[in-house]
């Protein structure tokens, strides 16, 4: 959505998300208890550099070998 107060400029945005997931070896038996979860808002701007985006996210759901990371910055394109 376009960043509150940034008139008709749309390289600025705010955005929220939610992830889930988590990595198994061949030999994990997949669970639908082993997956984390988070939630989160960011922003995104699409500079003169490139896209620049800026994000914090929040466990909702959490394993005890997860390494919790809740601020994430991204410099260039994303899939």
């Amino acid at each position: 959505m376009p960043f509150p107060g940034a008139g008709n400029d749309r390289t600025l945005r705010l955005y929220g998300f939610t992830d889930l997931g988590r990595a198994f070896a061949e030999s994990d038996d997949f669970s639908l208890n082993k997956l984390s979860a988070s939630t989160g808002l960011g922003l995104s701007w699409i500079s003169p550099l490139g896209p620049l985006r800026l994000s914090y996210a929040v466990p909702i759901r959490k394993q005890t070998t997860d390494k919790i990371q809740r601020v994430q910055f991204q410099i260039g394109t994303a899939f």
